[in-house]
Order: structure tokens, then sequence, then C-alpha cells
């Protein structure tokens, strides 16, 4: 049976990890909640599900087994903490929280309700990412190098850099050992990851202010 899944924020950024999300068979998207309903039902006819501007609503009228919040920490208004009351699992968008107090206070009510949470990672999620890591998991992965070129504004790196990893660890194990080189990211960084199925992963990211994006390589 799917997972029955409710959207929290209905801007472009949460719609791409929602439209990931969604293309994994084992999810459905039942609601999409956002202070503008507009943009709410606008959302929610892309996935035949519910519109909601009151997340209280939300969580009485369609009951879902997991919520993935994308609006920022100082903008979900304790939204994490009435859907894990609810028994819901949590895909929060980074950071997980805007300070420690806040961090504490999830942490508490994840351990009272004893609910799942972690940070919004849909692309391991993704079809083709689910087809890769079934592969490799099948067939093993060596011998196999990969290529990774990534763009964007030096402040996306961190951001930019938590999802590469997350999807080549997804598919290919924890990292045994990083080599990296770059003074700052304004000039350009590169480092290569070893992999635990020996696989190796070098990762090039170059300063571009049209946008931000990856392309990977699997050889």
């Amino acid at each position: 049976m799917p997972v029955r899944l409710g959207i929290v924020g209905a801007d472009d950024h949460c719609l791409r990890q929602s439209r990931l999300l969604a293309e994994n068979d084992g999810v459905r998207i039942v609601a999409v909640c956002d202070s503008d309903f507009s943009r709410a039902q606008n959302a929610a006819r892309r996935f035949n599900a519910a519109p909601f501007k009151d997340m209280r609503r939300l969580l009485e009228n369609e009951t879902p087994d997991a919520l993935l919040i994308g609006a920022s920490p100082a903008a979900r208004k304790g939204a994490e903490i009435s859907g894990i009351a609810r028994g819901c699992a949590i895909l929060l968008e980074m950071p997980l929280a805007a300070h420690r107090k806040n961090l504490t206070e999830l942490t508490r009510a994840a351990r009272e309700h004893r609910a799942l949470v972690c940070p919004a990672l849909p692309l391991r999620y993704a079809k083709l990412v689910q087809v890769l890591q079934k592969t490799v998991k099948t067939r093993g992965a060596a011998p196999v190098a990969i290529s990774v070129f990534a763009w964007g504004e030096a402040a996306s790196l961190p951001l930019l850099s938590t999802h590469i990893v997350d999807t080549l660890r997804f598919c290919f194990g924890e990292v045994r050992s990083v080599t990296a080189c770059g003074k700052k990211y304004e000039d350009g960084v590169a480092w290569t990851l070893q992999l635990e199925s020996g696989v190796f992963a070098t990762i090039n990211f170059a300063p571009s202010e049209a946008g931000s994006g990856f392309q990977m390589d699997v050889q």
C-alpha cells in the first residue's frame, strides 16, 4: 500500500521535491497545504490531491502517513511538531531547525511519539536513482567511475553537495575516504570520494550565476 504523503508548502522548490517523490510507486500525494490557498489548489491539481490552507484540517481530513515540509524553519509555525503529534513521519527541508532550542523541541517530540524525522533528500526517491540503486544491489558496482559536474552560486554549494553525496551514498554505500582541493567556493572546488562499494566519485563545482544544478555520469 502506498505511503499517503501530505505536502506542506507549495512554492517551486517544494514542488520540485514533491514531483520526485511522486515518481515513486510507493508514494501517493493526498494533500497540499499552503497559506496561499490558490497556490495550494494549483499544486494539488497536479497530484490529484486535496488542497488546504490550514494544516490542522489537512491532518484531520486526510490522515497522511507522512509529511513533506518544504517551508523554512521560520515559516513552519510548528507544523513539524503538529505532524509528529498526529503520528506522521516527517521529511523536513534543511536546516532541520533554526536554533538549538528548536532542534531540542523537535528531538523531544520525535522521541516522545516515536516518530521518524529526517531531512528532505528526495533525489534518492527519483525513479532513475531507484533503478540505479537496485541495479547496483543485484549486480554489484565495480568497476564504476562516477563524474559529477555541479554549478551554482557559492552559497548553494553546501546544500547542493548534500544532495549529491546523499544520492551517491544511497546507490554505492557509505563514504570511506575524501580527497579535496580548492581554497574558496568562489574559485571552484573539487573532491573525490571512495565509497563502500569500491566506487570512486569525482565531484567538480564551478561558480555560476545562471541557476544551480548538477550532472552525473556513471561509466
